[in-house]
């Protein structure tokens, strides 16, 4: 029992470290974001309720996981479990803001960084990715990971600056 016990304990610590760094990172990007949108005229597109469905099914999938790695008393399972209960339900929360894409007719914040249509250079499907995500690569290599839907709104906003 008292493995049991060190273990829980151990994921419990685990958890708490994944969630200080998923906030510490979430700071920085929300003081970047407020800071840019503070002096434009941003849109915001918020894709958070489609990743929070996603969460749902991931939690209640590790909350079933640990009631039978619990009932057949297998201690890295419970441990496991904790981790992924943890991070899959804590993480969305913390980063609601960053969930959120900002956008206007000449830029968009990825990640929070400033970038202009006009520096990116192209956009890269990712391969054997469920939630359909998408790169967009920057002039000067920068690579940020995007949803599909976001890439969509980028594609359809520089097409508009053409005209």
């Amino acid at each position: 029992m008292r493995d049991i016990v060190q273990v829980i304990l151990l994921s419990v610590v685990v958890s708490i470290a994944i969630l200080v760094m998923a906030y510490i990172q979430q700071r920085k990007n929300s003081a970047a974001i407020d800071e840019i949108t503070s002096n434009n005229n941003f849109q915001v597109y918020d894709y958070a309720k489609k990743r929070f469905i996603i969460v749902i099914a991931f939690g209640i999938l590790a909350i079933v996981a640990s009631f039978f790695a619990f009932e057949e008393g297998k201690e890295l399972g419970v441990a496991l479990s904790i981790v992924l209960i943890t991070s899959v339900i804590g993480e969305p929360i913390i980063n609601y803001k960053n969930l959120r894409f900002y956008y206007n007719e000449t830029s968009c914040i990825l990640e929070g960084k400033h970038v202009r249509y006009r520096s990116i250079k192209e956009f890269r499907p990712k391969a054997f990715n469920i939630l359909k995500q998408q790169e967009v690569i920057t002039l000067s290599g920068e690579k940020f990971r995007v949803e599909k839907s976001v890439a969509d709104i980028i594609k359809d906003e520089m097409s508009k600056k053409k005209k």
